[in-house]
């Protein structure tokens, strides 16, 4: 893992700078996610020691300017299980306060080969232990849950019956973070090809996301595509 810094929005990033031998091992890490705190920084590792394939460990930090200032990575057993956890995201609730941690595993007792789950999470980022998610799992692959900051909107990426080709982005909409996620629908051919869709993160003021696709016309084997909307407010538009 790397970290780029800029002087401004406006500036551009300078070059990626290892994280350093405190933080990355000779293994596998990657998949980072900080919450909005800035103090913690969560990420999957299948480094010696772990529960399983891939687990989920957390670094904290007492500067969050400090991109340097990472403690030693704590396994974070309570989450992980003797096969492959990925993909974290992170979700405080601004009425309660809490936060709710979401993921995907392929652990015996989903639907499907990849599921999503979450683990509530205290202030003082304790886990508790994960659930399944069934209203965003099915029998296919289901993976990278991303919610909005206000919790309205859930993207995940699923090949899931519907899908316009391979791996898509679909999208759960709720009016209130007290119900509980309808079952997601398809973003259509504006966002999904014939080609696979993968990891939609939208922005903080919730008018643009970034995705990544093999689709024909992009530079490598996968590239990454931007696309744009009107500012939502209140219940989410399409």
């Amino acid at each position: 893992m790397y970290v780029s810094q800029r002087s401004s929005e406006d500036d551009p990033w300078g070059a990626p700078v290892n994280l350093g031998p405190t933080f990355n091992s000779a293994s596998d890490d990657h998949c980072t996610y900080i919450p909005p705190d800035g103090h913690h920084l969560i990420f999957v590792s299948n480094r010696p020691g772990g529960l399983g394939s891939s687990d989920f460990y957390i670094a904290r930090r007492q500067d969050n300017q400090d991109d340097f200032g990472w403690q030693a990575p704590e396994n974070i057993a309570v989450i992980n299980s003797p096969f492959g956890e990925a993909t974290p995201w992170a979700f405080e609730d601004d009425a309660t306060g809490m936060f709710t941690f979401y993921f995907n595993s392929n652990r015996p007792g989903g639907p499907g080969l990849t599921d999503i789950y979450a683990s509530s999470v205290t202030q003082d980022w304790s886990f508790g232990p994960p659930v399944l998610v069934p209203e965003l799992s099915s029998a296919a692959s289901d993976s990278f849950p991303v919610v909005r900051r206000d919790g309205l909107e859930l993207f995940l990426t699923s090949n899931r019956a519907g899908t316009l080709g391979g791996q898509d982005i679909w999208v759960s909409t709720r009016s209130s973070t007290s119900d509980p996620w309808p079952a997601p629908v398809n973003l259509g051919s504006v966002i999904n090809t014939a080609s696979n869709e993968l990891r939609f993160a939208i922005s903080w003021d919730r008018t643009y996301a970034v995705f990544y696709s093999d689709r024909p016309g992009g530079s490598g084997g996968a590239d990454l595509f931007q696309s744009t909307r009107t500012k939502v407010t209140g219940k989410p538009n399409p």
